[in-house]
């Protein structure tokens, strides 16, 4: 718990670790986390040009 929110985070990466698109998700609550994954971002970070065109779109599990 940060700042009495509930904090879950995961990550993606194989192959892509070394030099390719990687993806970590960071999801915050008040309440419980049900589902460790995002499905509604408020934000998004791209750190590279690549990894921007694998993610940004968005798409829901």
């Amino acid at each position: 718990m940060v700042d009495d929110l509930n904090v879950s985070q995961s990550q993606s990466y194989g192959p892509e670790s070394r030099g390719g698109a990687s993806r970590a998700e960071v999801v915050f609550d008040e309440d419980q986390i049900d589902f460790p994954k995002v499905i509604k971002p408020n934000l998004l970070v791209c750190l590279t040009q690549e990894a921007f065109n694998q993610y940004g779109e968005f798409k829901k599990y």
